[in-house]
This record gives C-alpha cells, structure tokens and sequence, in this order.
C-alpha cells in the first residue's frame, strides 16, 4: 500500500505543478485555483503514507524483537500470557523460554 500511495502522489503531485506552473505562465486564473486547491489533497495522502510506513516499521521491529527474544530468550514471557497465546494460536508446544 505504501509504495503505491508513493507513485502515485508522486505522479499527481508532477501532474498538478505542471499544471500550476501552466496556468501562472498563460495567466489562467481558474486552472491556477484548480490546482492550488489539489496540493492540500496531496499533502494529506503523502502524510497518511508517512503515517503508515511508520506504523510498518514499528511491526517488522515489533516482529525482529519477537524473533530474536525466541532465540536468546532475553525477556520472560509470564506463564499465562503464555498459555493465553498458545491457545489463541491453537498451537500444541512446549514454552521455549522456561
């Protein structure tokens, strides 16, 4: 999702600063408004695709955290958040991390 918000403001922010520029150089006061009220659009789309490329890099730090706690074992996971997530989970297995 993020990488397509990214091209495609990307190419409609081109579109209308060509557009912008057009209309500042021929003096069209309409297609100057039409495109002067299209940046804040822009800008909005541009602020929730930062929003979700941070939301995407908390889950894959949330996710390396996860893999190497399994692996080294650094932090204790209490018994019954344990057995609470093997149950929704459905997993059968013995704790890891004793």
């Amino acid at each position: 999702m993020g990488p397509t918000l990214s091209l495609g403001s990307l190419v409609w922010l081109h579109r209308n600063f060509d557009k912008y520029k057009t209309a500042k150089q021929y003096n069209y006061e309409e297609l100057r408004r039409e495109a002067e009220r299209t940046f804040p659009t822009i800008e909005r789309v541009q602020r929730v695709q930062l929003v979700l490329l941070i939301f995407y890099g908390i889950l894959v730090l949330a996710q390396a955290a996860l893999y190497f706690n399994s692996q080294q074992c650094w932090i204790q996971i209490p018994p019954n958040v344990q057995s609470w997530s093997d149950f929704l989970l459905c997993i059968r297995r013995t704790r890891v991390c004793t």
